[in-house]
């Protein structure tokens, strides 16, 4: 099987640039003129897109943030969310052993020790892998993160976009931060690199009974 190479055609980055700017519209309360200029000519294509499926308005010759907008704001940052807590067990497996570093949290007395379990060199993290699987195989009844999503949710919850630097309308489509995204991406372990179905599911198997125990 080829291993897959994650890629963000002009399409995806116009989307989550589109996300971006939602968020910054919405933080610090801003609106465009119609009319850009500048710096701002930059986002008349992410503008564009966002007013066409009504997370921006056009009022009193301005774009502005839609209530839809907000809302794809949250439903967005929920998916993350949902993935951190169902995916979190399989952050950290022991690939040799079989073993689940969560299956060991009751072992410790405070979080801070545990985080330090966590760091072990033996862990791998197989949360890309879990994903793409459940994805190919359609576990999901509505539409799942894909992979290249989830690092791009962790950097904007990091603050990894700077909009107080001079220029970022440009790099908000073609800063050196997307291709750091497909990197991180690019080098996750993959469903191939576990061996065959039988491995993948059994981890499945395995993690969704942790989750469980733990919950």
């Amino acid at each position: 099987m080829t291993r897959k190479r994650y890629s963000l055609n002009s399409e995806d980055r116009i989307r989550y640039a589109g996300i971006l700017l939602l968020q910054y519209m919405a933080k610090q309360k801003n609106e465009f003129p119609l009319l850009l200029s500048g710096n701002n000519l930059q986002l008349e294509p992410i503008l564009q897109q966002l007013v066409k499926h009504g997370f921006v308005a056009v009022i009193n010759e301005r774009y502005v943030l839609a209530e839809n907008g907000r809302e794809e704001l949250v439903a967005f940052q929920s998916g993350y969310t949902d993935f951190l807590k169902e995916f979190e067990v399989y952050q950290a497996v022991d690939l040799t052993a079989g073993e689940f570093a969560w299956s060991a949290y009751f072992d410790f007395d405070d979080e801070e020790e545990f985080q330090r379990f966590l760091n072990d060199e033996r862990w791998e993290d197989v949360r890309f892998a879990v994903l793409e699987y459940k994805n190919q195989k359609k576990f999901f009844k509505r539409n799942r993160l894909k992979g290249e999503e989830i690092v791009f949710m962790s950097f904007l919850n990091e603050n990894r976009f700077d909009f107080t630097e001079t220029g970022w309308q440009e790099k908000l489509l073609a800063g050196r931060i997307w291709d750091e995204i497909l990197d991180i991406c690019n080098g996750m372990l993959q469903c191939q690199d576990l061996g065959g179905e039988d491995v993948i599911e059994d981890i499945i198997d395995q993690g969704e009974r942790l989750t469980e125990e733990l919950s």
